[in-house]
């Protein structure tokens, strides 16, 4: 199994950080193969001290996050990267599932199914149909 780091951009989202960093440490996948870097977009809210709660690496720099993202793959030392959003969780199988399809030498990248947490907003519904179909027909 290879060593993975999973980069995850934040920028105030104490309503969220919490379970998204809670379903990485529940991940089926061996710790010591695990390492998790929090970049905070210098958050002006409780995400810092939420995500100082759990094992991971932190990393603050005033960074949106595809720069956020960048800027953590300078420190990374591992075989595979995987990026997620800190208002986004993951099932414990998401890694087992994302390194079989890498075992394949002609695929380069992975990605999961996206599925909405927040379904009492209609935007939030409307944007996570939307990125649902969008991946769900790539294969």
């Amino acid at each position: 199994m290879p060593k993975i780091s999973i980069i995850v951009a934040t920028f105030n989202n104490e309503q969220t950080i919490g379970e998204c960093l809670k379903a990485l440490f529940k991940l089926n996948y061996p710790r010591d193969l695990l390492e998790v870097i929090v970049v905070d977009g210098c958050s002006t809210d409780a995400t810092l001290q939420i995500a100082q709660g759990y094992p991971v690496k932190l990393v603050s720099a005033p960074l949106n996050a595809p720069a956020a993202y960048n800027y953590a793959l300078k420190t990374v030392r591992s075989d595979v990267v995987a990026f997620i959003d800190s208002d986004a969780k993951v099932e414990s199988e998401w890694l087992n599932k994302l390194v079989a399809y890498l075992r394949d030498p002609q695929v380069a990248g992975v990605s999961g199914g996206i599925e909405t947490w927040n379904t009492e907003n209609v935007w939030a519904r409307s944007i996570g149909y939307d990125l649902k179909s969008r991946y769900a027909r790539l294969k």
